[in-house]
């Protein structure tokens, strides 16, 4: 084929594929396209000796880096087409930023609604800023935590909160469980499933994003020893996994620990 044919043949072959393009169904956006795709990774270099596994189910490669992605993916598939902005209360962070990228290709934007007591980390304030995420600080003690979507002044519509939080709230806890029961069944043995515990608890440290601390022993022996940066709350839940293992008394089970969120917001 000459220089002349071939770029004949590029040139209809492109022309092809456009038109293909403009007639072929809408695909989703990459963020639902992405979410849930994460792999279940065994931890090889904890315990050299032990007939048990321990495994991670690592959330973190979700498109905004945090489990809360799958709820944000069902929530925005629901979302009432007059709403402005949506709305989340919220204590940590990670769903405000998880709705925010769900939400962009529609063109919301998420307000977030923090106590005044309440510091999040420094990672997450940024992830914050960088999705268009607006921080409004209230002078209210957090109860519990809610959503609504609402076009104007939703923080004064208390029953508009209230029915909300009956029909959403309560559906997040639940998802959460059923999703790491999902995960327990990807296993063929699984011994027990290690409890949801916040950063360090269970290495008798102190919570590194309340207090600002380094990152935990655990998360950096993660991090050299597997080559995963994870959450202070996954590390100390890998270190209860290895203590649990480490008398050796039993064989051939599996542990299976839910990373929630990457763990390079905790250590800028």
């Amino acid at each position: 084929m000459h220089g002349g044919d071939a770029l004949q043949w590029l040139a209809n072959a492109l022309k092809k594929c456009f038109c293909k393009t403009q007639h072929a169904t809408a695909q989703p956006p990459a963020f639902h396209a992405l979410v849930g795709r994460t792999p279940i990774i065994r931890l090889r270099a904890l315990l050299h000796n032990a007939h048990a596994c321990v495994y991670i189910k690592a959330e973190q490669l979700n498109p905004s880096g945090s489990v809360f992605d799958r709820y944000a993916d069902k929530v925005t598939k629901r979302a009432p087409t007059h709403a402005k902005y949506a709305v989340v209360s919220e204590k940590i962070g990670g769903e405000a930023a998880s709705l925010a990228m769900a939400l962009a290709p529609a063109g919301y934007r998420v307000r977030a609604r923090i106590a005044a007591s309440q510091e999040l980390p420094t990672g997450t304030k940024k992830l914050h800023d960088a999705l268009g995420v607006q921080q409004v600080s209230e002078n209210y003690h957090v109860v519990d935590d809610g959503m609504c979507w609402d076009a104007d002044s939703v923080f004064q519509a208390n029953d508009v909160v209230e029915e909300v939080r009956r029909d959403i709230l309560d559906e997040i806890y639940e998802q959460m469980k059923q999703v790491e029961k999902e995960y327990a069944s990807q296993v063929v043995d699984v011994w027990f499933a290690v409890d949801d515990v916040e950063g360090g608890n269970n290495t008798a440290d102190k919570s590194t994003p309340l207090c600002g601390l380094k990152p935990t022993d655990a998360m950096a022996w993660i991090a050299t020893n597997e080559g995963l940066l994870v959450s202070p709350r996954t590390a100390a839940m890998v270190a209860r996994a290895a203590s649990a293992l480490s008398s050796g008394t039993e064989k051939h089970r599996a542990i299976v620990v839910v990373a929630h969120e990457t763990g390079e917001r905790y250590v800028v």
